[in-house]
């Protein structure tokens, strides 16, 4: 649970920490320098946590059930029969993870998946003003897909289709706080 709040305060100040550097440099060359710095870090996180920091392990494991996590989640909270208590545990309580990937319980990764890629939704409008909606969201799906991918390819950790989805969102979320950041801007 700790890696979840430490990453989501991370994202919390970075998307702050963003506009107000652009605030400070005065120039529009020095805003996109900060702007791609920013970017570039960011890049370079994703790509560390997603892919160089695991090592490889076979065999991989593929997940293309979708939503089978929250499926899972609302079907144990809800009291439902139709899951095991074995299972309900596996997905809801990291020291039980049947996914076995990190620490985490597969919620924290459907939430984790969203908050990383926030950002990428966020840069995307700063960085191209002329991008709309449904190319941002292509990208940050054809973006995550790569690294699903990737992972399969090096036996990385598990492909999961619900992390396509979860990464999608967070593109989508970003994006929004984008549109949002840019009409109380200007």
């Amino acid at each position: 649970m700790k890696q979840v709040l430490w990453l989501t305060l991370g994202v919390i100040i970075g998307l702050f920490l963003i506009p107000l550097g652009c605030r400070l440099f005065k120039k529009q060359v020095h805003q996109k320098i900060y702007l791609w710095s920013f970017a570039s870090l960011y890049g370079a996180s994703i790509l560390y946590f997603s892919l160089l920091c695991r090592t490889p392990r076979a065999p991989i494991s593929f997940h293309f059930k979708p939503f089978y996590t929250y499926k899972v989640a609302f079907a144990c909270w809800g009291g439902f029969k139709t899951v095991s208590k074995a299972i309900c545990n596996s997905v809801l309580w990291s020291s039980q993870n049947i996914f076995e990937v990190t620490k985490n319980s597969p919620i924290e990764e459907c939430f984790l998946n969203i908050v990383c890629f926030i950002p990428f939704g966020f840069f995307a409008g700063l960085l191209s003003k002329k991008a709309c909606w449904w190319k941002v969201i292509l990208a940050g799906a054809l973006v995550s897909m790569t690294i699903e991918l990737l992972q399969a390819s090096f036996y990385l950790g598990s492909c999961e289709l619900d992390d396509v989805f979860n990464n999608t969102l967070g593109t989508l979320v970003g994006w929004g706080l984008y549109k949002l950041y840019s009409r109380i801007r200007f």
